[in-house]
């Protein structure tokens, strides 16, 4: 499907969210690039993709993405808690 459709960007999401499922995150992480580079203000993709970095045990990125998206949306619950989780998992989080 993606082959015939490759600007769908529903198709290669779902494509992402099941590679990270399965525990394939460089591949995940290469349809979030690739959605990312079209779709450069979409939260829903670049909150995914920051969770499958911290999954993947890249902190330092998932942490980057997280504080992009809070820069621009300080509140966003779904970056919040994904930032409290990665520096939870790496000793960070404050007391």
């Amino acid at each position: 499907m993606l082959e015939r459709h490759p600007e769908e960007r529903e198709i290669r999401l779902g494509l992402a969210r099941v590679l990270s499922w399965d525990k394939k995150y460089t591949e995940s992480l290469k349809q979030y690039a690739i959605l990312h580079e079209k779709h450069p203000d979409d939260r829903e993709v670049a909150i995914e993709q920051a969770r499958v970095n911290s999954w993947s045990g890249d902190f330092a990125r998932a942490l980057r993405l997280y504080n992009r998206i809070l820069a621009k949306h300080p509140k966003d619950r779904d970056a919040l808690l994904g930032k409290g989780q990665v520096l939870t998992w790496t000793g960070r989080a404050p007391e």
